[in-house]
């Protein structure tokens, strides 16, 4: 199930934008841990109102997040990212369902007619997800991203409304 971020989820979400293993799953530069309440006015102050973040729940509780945002209402675009936090979550699919979910909100609800995401080649688990889910691999930025000791490329991926969802 997605729904609206909840204060009660912060921490959570906090431990996994820290975590440098999560790090080295997305194109995310790394972050320099802040504090927690610098990151919870970080969280207030971003976006805009046309972003769209979700918790990502389960049975078992909160287990990741993902959004939808640099929404261009010109072009009727959006870019989604996604966190599967909870490794115990890792491998059930729930990665692919969040992002068919999110992405019928994008066309359904907000009118995109294409959204795209980018992430590490590396992150094998990821392109799976996002090939399940119907994303289509666009372009590939090569060694556009330091990874631990080394360059890695970034892949681009995108979705069009008249595609599979």
């Amino acid at each position: 199930m997605l729904r609206p971020v909840r204060r009660g989820d912060l921490e959570a979400l906090y431990a996994w934008k820290i975590d440098p293993e999560l790090w080295q799953l997305g194109s995310d530069k790394p972050v320099v841990p802040l504090g927690f309440e610098a990151y919870v006015r970080a969280l207030a102050d971003q976006g805009d109102d046309s972003d769209a973040e979700f918790a990502i729940e389960v049975d078992c509780g909160l287990i990741g997040r993902c959004g939808l945002f640099d929404i261009d209402l010109l072009a009727r675009t959006g870019k989604v990212g996604i966190t599967i936090g909870d490794r115990d979550a890792w491998g059930h699919g729930y990665g692919s369902d969040s992002l068919r979910t999110l992405v019928d909100y994008a066309f359904t609800m907000r009118n995109l007619q294409r959204v795209w995401l980018d992430t590490l080649a590396g992150n094998q688990r990821g392109l799976l997800a996002y090939r399940a889910a119907g994303f289509t691999e666009e372009g590939r930025l090569r060694r556009h991203a330091w990874v631990g000791s080394g360059y890695g490329d970034v892949v681009i991926m995108g979705i069009l409304r008249d595609g599979p969802v």
